[in-house]
């Protein structure tokens, strides 16, 4: 049974969804990565409840892309249509996602999850973390690569602070500098994964 297919004005999920900044706390896939991804999406098809998510600083501004841009892309990247749709409803400007693994299959809906600055649980960056860093795909140092952006991302944070977000011991030695004192590289996230 088919499900609310898209309508003939659709665009490319990557014009209706501009990716936010804080979703590059979190590298990339590789492109194998991708490929494996995209490959088992295709075999199983999404089995994620909470496919993407977007983020709108409040009611009536447009939602962005906070989370599922690797899911996305891997689908993409393994030739599985989809299709964006931005819509005008009573919460403000949305966006609807379809999906379908071939010609002869039937147009499925992408679950979006709609994360709102002006809610409660609605910083952009503390979501990224929360729902990613420490996800079992990254790597030790794709980690400390997400980690070190976090750094950057909120320096009035102590060591500390930034030790509790990503679950993780602060070196004894450096607990008492703030973030706004460190240097630039990821020096000290490395001691922290």
């Amino acid at each position: 049974m088919e499900i609310a297919a898209p309508s003939t004005n659709t665009k490319s999920w990557r014009d209706a969804l501009p990716i936010h900044p804080a979703a590059e706390l979190v590298p990339m896939m590789s492109p194998d990565e991708l490929r494996a991804l995209g490959e088992d999406i295709k075999k199983n098809g999404l089995r994620d409840s909470t496919a993407i998510v977007v983020f709108k600083e409040e009611k009536h501004f447009r939602p962005v892309l906070l989370d599922g841009r690797n899911r996305l892309a891997a689908m993409e990247a393994v030739g599985i249509a989809i299709r964006a749709e931005s819509v005008r409803g009573g919460g403000g400007p949305q966006v609807k996602l379809w999906y379908r693994v071939t010609d002869e299959h039937f147009w499925l809906p992408i679950k979006i999850v709609e994360v709102r600055g002006d809610h409660l649980g609605g910083n952009p960056r503390e979501y990224v973390h929360s729902a990613n860093i420490l996800r079992r795909h990254l790597t030790a140092e794709g980690k400390r690569e997400a980690t070190a952006k976090l750094i950057k991302a909120n320096p009035e944070k102590s060591n500390r602070q930034i030790a509790e977000q990503v679950k993780r011991k602060c070196p004894p030695k450096k607990r008492r500098k703030k973030a706004s004192s460190r240097i630039s590289t990821t020096k000290h996230a490395i001691s922290w994964v």
